[in-house]
């Protein structure tokens, strides 16, 4: 969509950033995004389940739907503590010679968590 990723999720989960100035508009009528934004990964666990929770009730209110398209899983670890404050997770991999690894890996931690995994599409 073209969007910056200077402000976003990670910029709100720090509390650096309010709910409304991390949403961003797009050209599709009636379809706004939340970059991911900037900032360090390794805090992100001493953050997330209040803010998160924060940032999905804030968004449940504003919006019908909250999507969110997360960083790869081998390089965001908060990725999973995410998905199990959604509904229901869609992983997206692409075929490549560590592909089996990385979703082995993953499907364990979302079994672990309790994730309620939708499906899964490789590209």
């Amino acid at each position: 969509f073209n969007g910056s990723d200077e402000t976003g999720l990670l910029n709100f989960l720090y509390e650096e950033s309010d709910f409304g100035s991390i949403i961003k508009k797009t050209e599709v009528n009636n379809l706004y995004i939340v970059p991911l934004g900037k900032g360090p990964y390794q805090k992100i666990k001493s953050v997330f389940p209040e803010r998160i929770e924060s940032f999905l009730k804030k968004g449940n209110l504003q919006f019908s739907k909250v999507i969110f398209d997360a960083a790869s899983l081998e390089d965001f670890f908060g990725i999973t503590q995410l998905a199990r404050h959604c509904t229901g997770t869609i992983i997206v991999a692409e075929r490549n010679n560590r592909a089996n690894e990385v979703l082995a890996r993953s499907n364990v931690a979302f079994e672990n968590a309790k994730v309620n995994v939708l499906g899964l599409v490789i590209r």
